[in-house]
């Protein structure tokens, strides 16, 4: 009898680990090429942010006290919001959430090495990092961000950390909260990796839809929060510290490594094993 197939998505699994491995030789010839790709999603989250709040600051003022259309503001940022990755996955640039599942997998498929793992996503975050930095730098000179968005920018702010600020509790709540962005942003590349998403119209629904429910449920990505904290401190738009700042960071990280690299990347390994 012929033997059936249980690896059904195996060609995901190389695929990836694939891209892990051209991802890894890229960054050990050049760190400013890998650092660059890098850049360019950190600008590209930094300005989907501000389009963010001055789509929700155009809704914000809408309305009176029995009518108010701030909610639709926010639903209509989400969707904005969600051009972000589809930008990002077009230019071929390097995000760090993505990163973490490609080289969690090819770890496990022993198609890289601890150093290698170590490298690309250090040398991703640093370059999301400097890319926020640049537009940030640059908007700070301008009139770009109005009054009514720093209002809402500051509120944001505010809440994103006041998990750690809440203790134990707060600290699981956006550890949660950082594993199912993460898992979203993956299983929206899930279709296009696997060759079932061909067109770009399919492409670009899928990253669509996965985004949108991560911005929509108040779900926490750690690149995205380390370019909106460097837009408000660089912008002077509400006052941070660092003993809040940081370990928001840190346990976003780790929860999307979980979301990414365990929940998706680790998954597809195990399932598509033989043994």
């Amino acid at each position: 009898m012929e033997q059936i197939k249980t690896n059904l998505d195996q060609d995901f699994v190389d695929y990836v680990s694939h891209g892990a491995e051209v991802k890894e030789n890229l960054a050990n010839k050049s760190f400013t090429k890998f650092v660059m790709r890098a850049m360019m999603a950190g600008m590209l989250l930094t300005f989907m942010y501000m389009t963010f709040y001055s789509v929700e600051a155009l809704f914000e003022g809408v309305g009176n006290e029995t009518t108010n259309l701030a909610n639709v503001g926010m639903f209509y940022g989400a969707w904005i919001f969600a051009f972000a990755l589809i930008f990002i996955y077009y230019t071929k640039s390097e995000l760090l959430t993505s990163n973490m599942m490609g080289m969690t997998l090819a770890k496990l498929e022993n198609k890289t090495s601890w150093a290698g793992f170590t490298k690309v996503l250090t040398y991703t975050y640093v370059g999301n990092l400097l890319g926020g930095l640049f537009v940030a730098i640059l908007i700070a000179g301008s009139t770009i961000i109005t009054p009514d968005m720093q209002t809402l920018m500051a509120h944001t702010a505010e809440t994103k950390l006041s998990y750690v600020q809440a203790g134990p509790s707060g600290y699981l709540d956006l550890l949660i909260r950082a594993i199912w962005c993460n898992f979203f942003i993956n299983l929206g590349m899930l279709p296009i990796y696997m060759g079932l998403a061909k067109s770009d119209f399919g492409k670009i629904i899928s990253i669509f839809g996965a985004i949108f429910v991560f911005m929509r449920l108040g779900f926490e990505h750690s690149v995205a929060n380390t370019v909106f904290f460097i837009l408000v401190a660089v912008t002077g738009t509400a006052h941070m510290s660092l003993a809040t700042v940081i370990p928001s960071l840190v346990v976003a990280i780790i929860g999307n490594w979980i979301g990414g690299g365990i929940l998706i990347g680790a998954s597809y390994v195990y399932l598509n094993r033989e043994k």
